[in-house]
């Protein structure tokens, strides 16, 4: 699959041309690969420099195996010594990285679209709707300094202790 971006002597970087297509499908495939957050505009802007940015240090230097578990595919695989430093600048090499990248099935993809944003939050509601089903929310806020955390519910009715080292948490007194 030919990237519309990857052309001979390409350089896209922070402040090129306002709503530039060649800039909206690098955000289409950043989004896609899960490096862009924000919308898809075609601005190169402060977002797209530092989802390059990501990029590129995952193709220097990413490793296969992270907190998470084992990855299928480790994006230093794709590099072959093409993008060399993180500038935040898309060149024809690393636009080369992004075409493998895409091409090759053993790498994760988001969904495509113009809007994440809105796009996750009709997943996440449509995700609610569902009968029986419990959805995790993201707390408000941590809790201060001092304030205690809640015990944890049990599926049994009663309540949970957070462990420490493998025990129960010590009760302070007070």
């Amino acid at each position: 699959m030919a990237l519309v971006y990857r052309r001979s002597g390409l350089v896209l970087k922070r402040g090129s041309a306002a709503a530039d297509p060649l800039v909206k499908a690098l955000q289409q495939d950043l989004r896609k690969l899960g490096y862009l957050r924000s919308g898809i505009d075609g601005g190169f802007g402060e977002g797209t420099e530092r989802a390059v940015r990501a990029l590129q240090f995952d193709l220097l230097h990413a490793v296969r195996r992270g907190s998470d578990g084992e990855a299928p595919v480790t994006l230093r695989e794709f590099n072959r010594e093409r993008v060399t430093s993180v500038t935040g600048v898309l060149d024809e090499n690393l636009a080369a990285c992004i075409e493998d990248i895409l091409a090759d099935p053993r790498v994760p993809m988001l969904p495509r679209s113009d809007d994440p944003t809105r796009a996750n939050r009709e997943a996440f509601a449509s995700v609610q709707s569902l009968v029986g089903l419990r959805v995790p929310t993201v707390p408000a806020r941590h809790p201060a300094a001092g304030e205690r955390r809640a015990a944890l519910p049990h599926p049994d009715g009663g309540e949970r202790r957070r462990l420490h080292r493998g025990r129960p948490r010590p009760q302070r007194a007070g």
